[in-house]
């Protein structure tokens, strides 16, 4: 039995450390949950990069779920939210929704068992994430809750402001740009009281985007090139976000009916994507090409956009972007 479980405890202990190697290159901003120790010497992997980085992950993910059950099985709850934590990269690139929404279910209970407090709320946060990406919209925002909640019960104000942050990206992703509105708005204000440059700008362009989908353009593109500022300027890169605040800029600039200035902002989006490895917002980005070539009476462009859009889906087996493109094509008729 002891055998066993020194042989748990450093399959465990690797997995950890170099997880956690990969999520620190991948998505240095992420926050970090408390670190949990195995008392392992274990050899550390060498990383190359942030491809070596994602590829590690991409192959050790279908382990990572029974990894987790047995870190519970070995009274280590707080190992399985780790893992879980450390596994946010491959999730945030690839969105398999299937997975995240596994993982962080799993992770939630670990951290429920573990009772850490910031364990819950990191859980709840990325769980709800996935959710979202689900089209399960008031779970994602009981989740927020519960994380808020929790923020507000430790007086820990860039919390409040990340969850609230996150509650108006429920919204958003729901359409219900009016009530998403005020959410981002105290987010954007909390954030700017934290000088949080980074959290502003991600509120922000949610704010811009859910003006400019209301037609507010005046509104819309002020706060949308201040996102991409603010993204663009931090000192430690975060290139993902900021090419989706561009992305969110050109769309604003095909709602006001700027069609050149919102090809040349999503065309650049598209290639930063594509320097990141970001497949899933290449294929956004490439839609927004396509709608906005609608807004501008190019319907045979449109067509073409739209139908790249839904192959590069299709690869990432994403059946609700999948089923939208299939809407979006219809609704231009026949070619």
């Amino acid at each position: 039995m002891v055998a066993a479980a020194d042989a748990c405890a450093g399959y465990l202990a690797h997995l950890l450390q170099t997880a956690h190697a990969c999520a620190r290159l991948l998505t240095p901003h992420h926050r970090v949950l408390p670190r949990p120790s195995l008392g392992q010497p274990v050899e550390p992997v060498r990383l190359t990069g942030r491809h070596d980085a994602l590829a590690w992950l991409e192959a050790i993910a279908p382990a990572v779920p029974s990894a987790m059950a047995a870190a519970v099985a070995c009274d280590h709850p707080s190992v399985a939210c780790a893992l879980a934590g450390d596994l946010w990269p491959l999730v945030h690139y690839h969105r398999d929704v299937a997975l995240w929404i596994s993982v962080y279910e799993a992770g939630l209970r670990s951290a429920l068992r573990w009772g850490e407090p910031m364990a819950i709320r990191e859980t709840s946060s990325t769980l709800a994430l996935g959710l979202v990406a689900a089209e399960r919209h008031e779970e994602a925002i009981d989740h927020y809750a519960r994380a808020l909640a929790l923020a507000r019960a430790a007086g820990d104000l860039r919390g409040v402001a990340q969850y609230t942050s996150g509650t108006g990206a429920a919204l958003h992703d729901a359409g219900r740009y009016a009530d998403a509105e005020t959410h981002l708005m105290e987010a954007v204000t909390l954030y700017g009281e934290l000088d949080d440059r980074r959290g502003a700008g991600l509120a922000e362009t949610l704010l811009g985007s859910a003006a400019a989908r209301q037609g507010n353009a005046d509104l819309a593109m002020p706060v949308l090139h201040q996102a991409r500022t603010d993204l663009t300027r931090l000192q430690q890169p975060d290139p993902v976000n900021a090419a989706r605040a561009l992305a969110y800029l050109g769309e604003g600039y095909s709602v006001a009916g700027h069609h050149d200035l919102a090809v040349s902002a999503l065309t650049q989006a598209r290639a930063e994507f594509a320097d990141a490895g970001h497949r899933h917002w290449i294929a956004r980005t490439t839609e927004f090409l396509g709608q906005a070539a609608q807004r501008a009476g190019l319907l045979e462009a449109a067509r073409g956009w739209y139908t790249t859009s839904r192959n590069q889906y299709t690869a990432l087996s994403s059946s609700r972007d999948v089923r939208r493109l299939d809407e979006r094509l219809h609704a231009l008729g026949a070619g």
